[in-house]
């Protein structure tokens, strides 16, 4: 059975003050959505809009106070691209809840809430986004959010990607793991790469051109598959990779099984 399709998170603001209008206002020119009080279920308040668009149930809620989470300083942490991620989380001072309900894909909720919460990062007083699998900088996630409007997904606001190192007892070289987050919002396996002897960077890079490929083409793994990949080679020449995913037993996260990748 497909689990109830949901996304939601949290924009974190360094003031206490929230435009429904600008917002609105925002997801109109950045996206092209129009959304006025004569739109299906429209609901609003002082510190609420509520409404459904193709099938969605759309909302954001305004709250005067800080977020205290301990999960969400756990988040700021562990992103290594967002420098000041903890001092941001420490500095707001009031939040938006943004979530998004049903439609017909997991892809196609995901680009809503995207959409929303992009409209409301994309004000003066927003600081960052806390969502379940990580906390994004405001400018950063407004700026992969674009790609949307090129027809791409915004594959690195919805996966996060770890590493983890090892030395190798022979040779004392540095052997990273590496493990995504995210890809269980889209009902997916997330994805491991073990031991590998490849830099940061080209890791990275084929973890989440590999998460990119699943979600956009629906693909659900039952079996060992190779699947190629283009990437750059030493001397930067763009030359393809083969690499197989095997489903097994989950490593380095918290899930049963995960799909490893390996290169052949």
């Amino acid at each position: 059975m497909q689990k109830q399709i949901a996304f939601g998170g949290f924009v974190l603001l360094s003031t206490k003050e929230f435009d429904k209008n600008e917002i609105l206002f925002n997801l109109r020119m950045s996206f092209g959505i129009r959304i006025n009080p004569d739109t299906v279920k429209y609901e609003e308040n002082e510190n609420m809009i509520k409404f459904e668009y193709e099938d969605m149930i759309c909302m954001m809620v305004y709250s005067p106070s800080r977020l205290e989470d301990k999960v969400m300083l756990k988040r700021a942490e562990l992103n290594y691209t967002y420098k000041n991620a903890l001092h941001d989380c420490d500095r707001h001072i009031a939040h938006i809840l943004i979530g998004v309900a049903g439609g017909k894909s997991h892809i196609q909720s995901a680009i809503m809430f995207t959409k929303l919460a992009s409209s409301c990062l994309n004000v003066p007083n927003a600081i960052s986004i806390y969502c379940t699998h990580n906390v994004i900088e405001a400018q950063s996630y407004v700026q992969e959010s674009d790609v949307l409007n090129e027809d791409f997904l915004p594959i690195e606001n919805w996966i996060y990607v770890g590493f983890l190192e090892k030395k190798d007892d022979k040779s004392g070289k540095s052997l990273w793991s590496s493990y995504t987050v995210g890809m269980n919002l889209f009902d997916q396996k997330e994805l491991e790469i073990i031991d590998s002897v490849d830099d940061l960077d080209t890791i990275r890079f084929r973890i989440l051109n590999i998460a990119y490929y699943i979600l956009d083409n629906g693909i659900i793994f039952t079996q060992d598959e190779e699947i190629t990949l283009s990437e750059k080679d030493e001397n930067g020449n763009v030359i393809p990779q083969k690499f197989t995913v095997k489903i097994s037993k989950a490593k380095n996260i918290k899930q049963k099984y995960s799909l490893k990748i390996e290169k052949n």
